[in-house]
């Protein structure tokens, strides 16, 4: 069986680790220290065999998601709704990847997390303002608001990994 890659990342304290153990169905996703090196998870979600790495968001490790990176077939890009003051940061390094050739096309989920959080959903506007997901060309983008609060919005995730595999299939 063949793993369908998803390369999660984005800035350091976004709450990606968080998400993936939220996805392994975990008990204390949220009990985590930051990432140093890519934590990759194989896993299964309806009966489609993932393995997921998670990058590191620290700007020191940041250089190593180029090589990380490649053969994904799903980027899943984590924003922090709780951190305004990163966005236009979190802009600059989401779209540098998207300019490598290699991944031209791979699908692109932008997870808007910790919508949980008082204050948070409030910030989208203006982070849509500053991303501006619709200007991103040769590939799907697709926009979700998530929280590992929130098993709902992590099944949705899990569905979209799934839908995303199924679709490039045909």
């Amino acid at each position: 069986m063949t793993k369908n890659k998803v390369f999660l990342f984005g800035l350091d304290n976004g709450g990606k680790t968080s998400i993936v153990n939220s996805i392994k169905n975990l008990p204390e996703p949220g009990d985590t220290s930051p990432t140093v090196k890519f934590n990759i998870s194989d896993m299964i979600i309806e009966d489609t065999d993932f393995v997921i790495w998670d990058a590191p968001g620290q700007t020191l490790y940041r250089e190593k998601w180029g090589k990380g990176v490649l053969e994904s077939e799903i980027l899943c890009f984590v924003i922090d709704l709780f951190a305004p003051n990163r966005f236009k940061e979190a802009k600059e390094e989401l779209y540098k990847m998207l300019d490598n050739p290699e991944i031209r096309e791979v699908p692109l989920i932008l997870c808007y997390n910790k919508i949980d959080l008082m204050g948070a959903k409030g910030n989208i506007p203006k982070l849509k303002e500053i991303i501006k997901p619709e200007y991103i060309r040769n590939r799907p983008v697709h926009e979700l608001e998530t929280s590992i609060m929130s098993p709902d919005s992590i099944l949705k995730l899990k569905k979209l990994f799934v839908d995303l595999i199924q679709e490039a299939r045909w």
